[in-house]
C-alpha cells in the first residue's frame, strides 16, 4: 500500500546560511521519510535588516525569529528551522521546539587572512564581532585588541575581512562547516560558546502531533539534554545577547561536564566555572547557584548599564 504524501510548509531566515542549514536538515529528514514534500519560505527578519548596532541594543536575538513566529502562528508555515542560539528561552504561547537534530560544532573560531591564532595577532589588532559574549571573553584573553562591531551574513563578514577592515573576525565553526567553506584559515578559540550554539531548533505548533511524530526520526536526545542544560542556566540568569554569558554542556567519560562564563562587556569582572556530575538538571541548578553566590547579579547590572549607554 502506497503511503500518502505529506506536504509541509517550512519557514527560515533568508540568509544563505539559514537556507543552507535548512536544506541540509530537510535532506536528512526526507531520507527517513521519502514520502514527505516541502515548500520552503524564506522570511526576512528584523534582525537581518538592522546591521549598524549590537543586537543587545536593539532588542536581542529574538529579532531573528519575530516574523517567522508570526508566520507560524498564522499557519502560513507548518514549521520553522532556527539556529538554536538565536531562540529566546521563552516561546510564544502555542509554539514549542518539537525536534533537536544532532548538534554540530559549538565552538567559535578566529578567521584571519594569515590564519593566525589569537595569541599571534599583532598588538591592538582590530577584531570584528557583534556578540557581547565573544567580546568579553576576547578582552579577557587579549586586553590590548580593539573590538569593532561586525554584523551581516558570513559572506559580508568575509568580504570586510578581505578588504582589510579587520585584522580578524570571529565566526561560529558550525556555520563554516554547513556552508562548506573548507578553504578558510582559522583557529578555534578557547571561548565558552553561547547556549545552543551549533544546534538547530525545529519550532512548530504545540498540537501538531503528526508533524512531531514524523520528526522523531531525526531527533537527537543527547543534543536535547545538552542544550536544555545550557538554556536552563541562561533562562535563570535572564540571559540573552544583552548578557555576556556562555554556557556549554558535554558528555565526558560517561558524566556531564558543564562550563559557564559570565562577564561585563569590557571583562573588568567575570566568572568562569566548570562542574561535573551525572544528573543534568542538578548540575545546571548547581551552576546557577554558584554564579549567583559569586556576584552574577552585579555583573548583569553592569552589562545592562552598558547596553543602555551610548557607547
Amino acid at each position: 500500500m502506497t503511503q500518502a504524501i505529506q506536504k509541509w510548509k517550512v519557514g527560515t531566515r533568508a540568509s544563505a546560511l539559514a537556507v543552507r542549514q535548512t536544506e541540509l536538515f530537510l535532506q536528512s529528514w526526507k531520507q527517513k521519510h521519502p514520502h514527505i514534500e516541502f515548500e520552503l519560505k524564506k522570511i526576512v527578519t528584523s534582525g537581518d535588516t538592522i546591521q549598524d548596532r549590537f543586537l543587545a541594543k536593539v532588542g536581542g536575538k529574538g529579532l531573528f525569529l519575530k516574523e517567522i513566529e508570526e508566520a507560524l502562528l498564522k499557519s502560513d508555515i507548518d514549521l520553522a528551522i532556527h539556529s538554536l542560539k538565536d531562540v529566546p528561552t521563552q516561546l510564544p504561547q502555542g509554539l514549542k521546539i518539537v525536534c533537536y537534530p544532532k548538534r554540530e560544532s559549538p565552538w567559535d573560531i578566529l578567521v584571519s587572512l594569515q590564519g593566525l591564532s589569537l595569541e599571534k595577532l599583532k598588538h591592538q589588532s582590530v577584531v570584528g564581532t557583534s556578540s557581547l559574549r565573544r567580546r568579553a571573553q576576547l578582552l579577557k584573553l587579549r586586553p590590548d585588541i580593539r573590538i569593532q562591531l561586525l554584523r551581516g551574513n558570513i559572506q559580508t563578514r568575509l568580504k570586510k575581512l578581505q578588504a582589510g577592515e579587520y585584522d580578524a573576525i570571529v565566526l561560529a565553526e558550525a556555520g563554516i562547516q554547513r556552508m562548506g567553506l573548507k578553504h578558510l584559515k582559522y583557529h578555534r578559540l578557547p571561548l565558552v560558546p553561547a547556549a545552543g550554539q551549533g544546534a538547530l531548533a525545529i519550532e512548530a505548533h504545540s498540537q501538531n502531533e503528526e508533524l512531531e511524530k514524523s520528526l522523531q526520526s531525526v531527533h537527537c536526545s543527547i543534543t536535547q539534554e545538552q542544550v536544555e542544560m545550557e538554556r536552563h542556566v541562561m533562562r535563570r540568569l535572564g540571559g540573552n545577547c544583552s548578557v555576556p554569558l556562555g554556557v556549554h554542556a558535554q558528555r565526558v567519560n560517561g558524566s556531564w561536564e558543564l562550563e559557564a562564563f559570565l562577564g561585563t562587556p569590557h571583562a573588568e569582572r567575570f566568572l568562569n566555572y566548570q562542574l561535573r556530575g551525572n544528573d543534568s538538571k542538578s548540575l545546571a541548578e548547581e551552576m546557577i547557584i554558584l554564579l549567583i553566590e559569586n556576584g552574577a547579579e552585579e555583573i548583569l547590572q553592569a552589562s545592562e548599564k552598558w547596553m543602555n549607554s551610548e557607547e
